[in-house]
């Protein structure tokens, strides 16, 4: 929801790394099926039952690294308080300068203006928290962690057709970029209670926050060719070349 929100424009993340991701429908269906199959046995074996995607269908961002922003274009939300644009770095120590420029310059910003309009600021106190946590979090974003589940498949090949239809818990035939627009278009409408009906409204917004941050964007980049300029004692004619350095810069980060 950050993405959408605007607020999270970058991620930590290995492309190629598999994450063991499930969609909760799946988890909801596993435990009761699984309680009830187990309640079922006389067997006093205990069982395992992974609830996992890892090994028989794997995530990778790279899958749907290109279609992401897409999604979040295509389904925007009306409440969106910046123009939403997420972009996956490499290295934790990459994505904490990035987000100096991208996160905390324009959290403290909003912040400002929020709590001068009365709101209660939160967007820097979300973002420092985020911070701390990247650290002990590191080690699990940039490993594979893989669980086979043969209970899980057993299990689902003894289901009747109905039950499979009622209770589906096969995670086989989930098609990861088809999950993420279901995802974008239930972001919208569960955690933002935002109907159908406010999308072209909320589309228009888009637009004017893609305006407002190439504005910003723009005055970002002048103001710290000016400083540069300054600091180093030359004229901003003379190192015009900064610009288009910067601009580099920025697209790394």
């Amino acid at each position: 929801m950050g993405a959408a929100k605007g607020v999270i424009r970058r991620l930590p993340i290995g492309l190629d790394l598999v994450y063991d991701y499930i969609p909760v429908d799946i988890v909801v269906n596993q435990i009761l099926v699984t309680g009830y199959h187990i309640s079922d046995k006389s067997s006093s074996k205990i069982s395992i039952y992974h609830c996992t995607s890892s090994t028989c269908n794997p995530f990778r961002w790279a899958s749907v690294k290109d279609q992401v922003n897409d999604y979040l274009h295509k389904y925007p939300l009306k409440s969106a308080v910046w123009y939403p644009h997420l972009k996956f770095l490499s290295s934790l120590k990459l994505y904490k300068l990035s987000a100096v420029l991208v996160h905390f310059i324009p959290a403290y910003f909003l912040d400002l203006t929020t709590k001068i309009f009365g709101g209660r600021p939160i967007l820097v106190r979300l973002h420092t928290n985020v911070w701390e946590s990247l650290n002990r979090l590191e080690k699990f974003i940039f490993s594979e962690w893989k669980f086979n589940n043969p209970n899980v498949q057993e299990l689902c090949q003894q289901l009747s057709a109905e039950d499979k239809q009622l209770f589906n818990i096969d995670i086989k035939s989930l098609q990861w970029p088809d999950y993420f627009i279901h995802l974008a278009q239930g972001v919208r409408r569960y955690l933002n209670n935002e109907h159908p009906k406010t999308l072209p409204a909320a589309r228009k917004k888009n637009s004017i926050l893609f305006v407002v941050d190439m504005i910003f964007k723009i005055f970002l980049l002048t103001s710290i060719w000016m400083l540069t300029s300054k600091l180093l004692g030359i004229s901003t004619t003379s190192s015009i070349l900064i610009i288009p350095i910067l601009y580099l810069i920025f697209r790394l980060l």
